[in-house]
């Protein structure tokens, strides 16, 4: 089904025994509150929801990491998106830096409580939270790749979460 999630109930009806949540989707998402309420609205009594995704500390900071990590941009919610104009030199893939959009792009800024209070205000109950200090994709060049593929940033080893899971069960 290809569908915006927030129009997913004019195309599908069902419910399921597992919710899952993609890698880098959080930021796409306009409402976290609608987002919460649509994962428990598509889960079976008992069903489980999952994420994994990158933690949201990880979007304030500077794209460059050269000197160390800088703080940039928000940590909690704004009443409007980050606007990324297609025009700007700083407007690069978030993995890929010489790759240069060709849209201008809207991303949203989504703390670690309102993604959890999300879930517990749609009626999930929360079973585990987990946070780690590496990533699934490179942000910064200066990025190294430990033997199981996880990037880290050297010097900052168990000082900063980079990635987060969750699971929920519905009651």
């Amino acid at each position: 089904i290809h569908s915006n999630i927030y129009y997913l109930e004019d195309k599908l009806d069902e419910q399921f025994d597992i919710v899952y949540t993609s890698k880098g989707v959080l930021p796409w998402l306009k409402d976290i509150d609608e987002w919460g309420r649509i994962v428990a609205r598509y889960l079976k009594k008992e069903g489980i929801f999952y994420i994994m995704e990158s933690h949201p500390t990880l979007t304030m900071w500077d794209d460059d990491a050269s000197h160390g990590l800088k703080i940039t941009y928000p940590y909690f919610k704004q009443d409007s998106p980050l606007f990324f104009s297609s025009d700007s030199s700083d407007h690069t893939d978030y993995e890929d830096k010489s790759y240069r959009p060709e849209n201008s792009t809207y991303e949203w800024i989504w703390s670690f409580s309102d993604i959890v209070n999300s879930l517990i205000n749609a009626g999930l109950e929360i079973l585990f939270i987990n946070e780690y200090d590496r990533l699934f994709f490179r942000p910064w060049q200066e990025m190294k790749r430990d033997e199981n593929g996880w990037w880290y940033l050297p010097g900052y080893e168990g000082k900063v979460p980079m990635t987060f899971t969750l699971k929920a069960r519905k009651r």
